[in-house]
């Protein structure tokens, strides 16, 4: 065992929660043609983000890395009247 697999946590998938979030639409709502969608962290799992729905929000291939290259701020801007109150202030939280 090395020193860096020695510290390393093993991730917990929850499976139920996977599959429920690959059947929702896109958080930011009309690319709801691109599946599947994924559970982006909002915290992420390297900060201590766990694979908890409060810290996900469903978003499909195109957000998701649109949201990685942006981050929270700029994403938040130009997709505010898109996106859901409850993940408006998901995001708004990690900010």
């Amino acid at each position: 065992m090395t020193h860096q697999s020695f510290f390393k946590f093993k991730r917990i998938v929850d499976n139920d929660l996977t599959r429920r979030f690959a059947k929702m639409p896109c958080a930011v709502g009309y690319v709801t043609h691109m599946r599947p969608v994924a559970g982006h962290h909002i915290k992420t799992r390297g900060a201590g983000g766990g694979d908890v729905e409060e810290n996900l929000i469903p978003l499909c291939a195109a957000h998701h890395s649109e949201i990685h290259a942006m981050g929270i701020r700029e994403f938040l801007a130009s997709y505010w009247m898109r996106i859901s109150q409850k993940n408006r202030e998901k995001l708004e939280a990690h900010l």
